[in-house]
């Protein structure tokens, strides 16, 4: 009984001494805990907003003007600093760049790609001097307002948890539409391309003759691609209607670097001439490879 009755004192009294820390030793002692659940982790953001930096109010809400940039430039950010001051948490980083390794049919990251590496030969910029300033362009830091100063580390992970994906959370849900069916098979699944229950869509066949296209245009070059002077090859499914047009598009396999979302959106400006079956224009699902390259 007095060795029980001495073991609540003690945890009486360690529970006084925490509550009368300083807020600056609570601060260091929750970032502390902050940095060993998330640095040098990779964080996803829910919607992926482009800057070298970010703000967001205590309601997870970015501050100011952001816009939307692709996921493989701008959804993850590789933390490498977290530093809490009272009600601002600061977490920097670096973006990753994802283009697709063709030898292991997976999204890579292009920071941090040495010299041995073969893909660095897909990039005309590694090894020159622009490459270093590539790779400060990935840098980021984005900073959050909490709602109050925090009195544990599961607060501040709440407040990131409105801003970042879970493990709980699946990415092929944030993605959009024309990427859904590609993350798909990333996470072991499979997902055919969506369209209308309304439209039948044929697959070329011997009795009909398949679409031509009419009207073509390139599509633009990415920023980023362009700064790492990487070319690629972008294989999109798509379904072309009996009108000509080709609205359902998907990614089967992407370049990465945000040339995918430029490839889509050229691809879905072209106009067909429709697949005819016994004479009448019929919709049909075909594949077209858009290659991107600088000269």
């Amino acid at each position: 009984m007095v060795h029980q009755r001495s073991l609540q004192l003690v945890v009486l009294v360690m529970t006084c001494v925490a509550n009368l820390l300083p807020p600056w030793a609570q601060a260091s002692e929750i970032e502390e805990q902050l940095k060993a659940e998330y640095q040098n982790k990779v964080l996803t953001q829910r919607h992926f907003y482009q800057g070298s930096k970010l703000q967001f109010d205590s309601n997870g809400q970015v501050v100011g003007d952001a816009t939307l940039g692709p996921w493989t430039v701008d959804a993850q950010i590789n933390i490498k600093e977290i530093h809490l001051h009272e009600r601002l948490l600061q977490l920097k980083g670096q973006r990753v760049f994802l283009f697709f390794d063709s030898t292991t049919n997976r999204m890579k990251n292009v920071i941090g790609i040495t010299a041995s590496d073969p893909l660095s030969k897909e990039f005309r910029q590694f090894g020159s001097k622009a490459w270093p300033k590539f790779e400060k362009s990935a840098d980021v830091e984005v900073d959050l307002d909490l709602a109050s100063t925090p009195k544990d580390e599961k607060e501040v992970a709440s407040a990131i948890n409105v801003i970042f994906l879970t493990p709980n959370d699946d990415l092929a849900e944030f993605v959009p539409e024309s990427w859904k069916g590609f993350v798909l098979k990333q996470e072991g699944k499979s997902q055919a391309l969506r369209t209308p229950a309304s439209v039948y869509v044929y697959k070329v066949g011997r009795d009909m003759s398949p679409p031509r296209a009419l009207q073509a245009p390139d599509p633009e070059y990415s920023e980023i691609a362009r700064q790492a002077g990487f070319h690629g090859t972008t294989v999109l499914w798509l379904v072309v209607t009996p009108d000509g047009s080709a609205p359902y598009i998907s990614v089967a396999r992407p370049a990465g670097l945000g040339l995918d979302e430029k490839a889509v959106q050229a691809v879905s400006t072209w106009k067909f001439e429709p697949a005819r079956k016994d004479g009448s224009p019929v919709a049909v699902q075909i594949n077209v490879e858009v290659t991107f390259r600088l000269y």
